[in-house]
């Protein structure tokens, strides 16, 4: 008799998600869009090694899920957060892996370290919210067959996209380089 598996969403206190619905093309972010031009190798698509659906979503098994929280957990802990730099004119540039940085850079090391996981950067988009105050910020959206969640630097706890006390303004598409959806 075999023991009946366990879903990883429940081993490890996640709710399932919905998926978010990418909307009508609006304009790539400027400083995204900066750090394509300069370091095209971060921002090309890459096809991930397996567990993958059809459409480009992750297949969230256990070991991917484990992957996902330890990622975010561990980009949280190692980049001391610092405002924005894009006051006064002067254009905030989006980096992988600083010392310091902001959300961007949070989302986008977040990103790059699942990729080099294995995942592919279909499942793997950068999304532009508005925080209750009104600020704009940036948070890694992981597409999954379980829904999308959300890894983002305001908190430790992975969450189904729609959890979030964000307003959505803009997500990545997750096939086109250059191309940018209202949520």
């Amino acid at each position: 008799m075999t023991a009946p598996s366990v879903d990883p969403l429940e081993a490890f206190g996640l709710r399932r998600s919905t998926h978010i619905s990418l909307g009508t093309s609006v304009p790539i972010p400027e400083g995204y869009y900066d750090l394509c031009i300069n370091q095209p190798a971060v921002c090309r698509p890459r096809a991930g090694a397996g567990d993958v659906t059809g459409d480009g979503q992750i297949r969230l098994s256990s070991k991917r899920l484990q992957q996902m929280l330890a990622v975010n957990t561990a980009v949280n802990s190692s980049i001391r957060p610092v405002a924005g730099l894009n006051r006064m004119g002067v254009l905030d540039r989006w980096r992988v892996a600083p010392a310091a940085g902001n959300c961007k850079d949070y989302a986008l090391t977040k990103r790059q370290r699942l990729i080099a996981q294995g995942w592919p950067s279909s499942a793997l988009l950068m999304a532009i919210v508005r925080i209750p105050g009104g600020e704009q910020h940036a948070v890694l959206v992981v597409r999954t067959d379980r829904g999308d969640y959300v890894l983002d630097n305001l908190s430790e706890a992975v969450r189904p996209w729609r959890s979030t006390p964000y307003w959505w303004e803009k997500v990545q598409s997750p096939t086109q380089m250059w191309v940018w959806h209202s949520v």
